[in-house]
């Protein structure tokens, strides 16, 4: 038989609002003809992040940065972090690409959790986290993250989200790439259309 594209989609968004899946914050896992439902330790920590609160100065997350081991649970958010990122967050707003680049230690990719954090819940966002992509629907947390390793699939998978969303006639989403195998690492934030999710590499 025909893959019906639309009818797997369509499974994929209705599990994606399922009241058992959004409560456990499980992880729709998304594959060329399949999908399971499962945990997710980056996932875990968005959660964490979204309902994180800043008090003087330290942002509580109360999961391993980027749910990365031996990272700290916690973010001192200095004044110089704090302008950068309201920098960014300006030029993002403007449609601009932003390029954070420098050595290990500079900030970079806790930057790029503060922008995350900005973000969720207030448009759709793609992250790509190392191998895999993330969809953080606009309604996050009340609809589960959407993740895949194949750019492709992730990418029909937006499109097909983005326009029950309303959004014609490509959606536009943010891209954070807090990963490179440079030696100079490099986090790029930005509008992308859909249709370059595949082409986008460092």
């Amino acid at each position: 038989h025909e893959f019906d594209v639309a009818k797997f989609f369509n499974g994929v968004s209705e599990s994606s609002k399922l009241d058992y899946n959004v409560s456990k914050q499980l992880t729709i896992n998304l594959f060329a003809d399949k999908f399971s439902v499962e945990e997710d330790s980056f996932v875990n920590f968005l959660h964490c992040l979204h309902e994180a609160k800043e008090i003087d100065g330290v942002l509580e997350v109360g999961a391993p940065i980027r749910a990365k081991k031996g990272y700290p649970k916690r973010m001192l958010v200095r004044d110089t972090v704090r302008d950068h990122i309201e920098d960014t967050l300006k030029r993002l707003d403007r449609g601009e690409r932003v390029i954070h680049y420098g050595t290990p230690g500079y900030g970079k990719s806790m930057t790029g959790v503060l922008v995350v954090k900005e973000k969720m819940g207030k448009r759709l966002l793609v992250i790509q986290q190392g191998g895999t992509w993330y969809f953080v629907p606009k309604d996050f947390p009340r609809t589960c993250v959407v993740k895949s390793m194949d750019p492709n699939t992730m990418r029909s998978n937006v499109i097909t989200q983005a326009r029950v969303s309303g959004v014609e006639p490509c959606p536009i989403f943010h891209l954070i790439d807090p990963q490179s195998q440079r030696r100079v690492g490099v986090i790029v934030f930005g509008d992308i259309a859909a249709e370059e999710l595949a082409t986008v590499k460092l």
